[in-house]
């Protein structure tokens, strides 16, 4: 059985930095809780080690009933006034949000400031990243239209000549994102658009790797958290092409699937870009033995 490994040469620089920037909060507060609002990224092991050393997770400011502890907001992103509302009530506050997620924000405010005030959110309604974003731009006064992928654009209560801002969650299908942005054109003569795309660059070039693999496997195996946008999207190339795909979180888990590794010749592994590559390289090897 052959094996295919794309290695991760788009590594995702600022999951890293987020993940050695909170061991680094932990080491200089050891006296202070910690509570992280949401995780810090998508993956059950990065979560279950801070919660080792001490760090609380919960889904908002408002879970956190006193006021003497750190705050720290995750690489999703953050609604500008809950940051601002936590940094009057906490004693510290740290904002690890990915600086793509926060160009988004800024293009909202840019939008605001030119006097649009209809807003087309591209994104997934349960995602942390655009549940903020929705929430911040509500509250500078857009009506906001959150358009999933897969969805009709005939729904869009806004009129054709009406000035619209498009924007987009970082981690969304590249090529799936460019065509509603297509059709959005045509039925809306006003549209404005940020200068620069808002998917993620390490994640387009992973989805690109992902296609280019597909004609040369007849399986796939994606690793990394289940909870992670980007990581599903990888996954979901595959199931859309016709590919047999499995999106696991370990080797364990991996190795619980009853499998006929029989039906298979050639077999292609990847993760998200964040994904750490003895994760990958664990599965490769026990694999080429199986």
């Amino acid at each position: 059985m052959k094996v295919t490994y794309i290695r991760p040469s788009s590594f995702c620089m600022w999951v890293e930095r987020a993940i050695k920037l909170l061991n680094k909060i932990v080491q200089e507060h050891p006296d202070k809780p910690i509570f992280a609002i949401h995780e810090l990224v998508h993956n059950p092991f990065v979560k279950a080690d801070f919660e080792a050393k001490g760090v609380k997770f919960v889904e908002s400011i408002d879970e956190v009933s006193y006021h003497d502890v750190v705050v720290v907001f995750s690489a999703h992103g953050i609604d500008k006034f809950v940051l601002e509302k936590a940094q009057k009530r906490f004693w510290k506050v740290y904002n690890l949000e990915c600086p793509l997620v926060t160009k988004v924000y800024r293009e909202v405010k840019s939008f605001e400031q030119r006097g649009i005030k209809k807003l087309i959110y591209i994104g997934k309604k349960w995602h942390q990243e655009a549940r903020n974003l929705i929430s911040y731009a509500k509250k500078l006064g857009f009506d906001v239209f959150l358009l999933e992928v897969g969805n009709s654009i005939d729904f869009i209560h806004f009129k054709s000549e009406d000035n619209i801002a498009v924007v987009s969650q970082t981690t969304l299908n590249h090529k799936e994102v460019g065509e509603l942005i297509s059709k959005l054109r045509v039925k809306f003569k006003n549209l404005f658009l940020p200068p620069i795309e808002d998917i993620c660059h390490a994640t387009f070039e992973r989805q690109e790797a992902v296609i280019e693999m597909l004609p040369h496997i007849d399986w796939l195996v994606v690793i990394w958290g289940k909870n992670s946008s980007n990581t599903k999207q990888l996954y979901l190339i595959g199931k859309k092409a016709g590919i047999d795909s499995w999106h696991v979180e370990s080797l364990e888990e991996l190795k619980g699937l009853w499998i006929d590794w029989g039906k298979y010749s050639h077999i292609g592994v990847t993760g998200w870009a964040s994904t750490p590559k003895k994760f990958i390289e664990e599965v490769v090897e026990w694999l080429k033995q199986t």
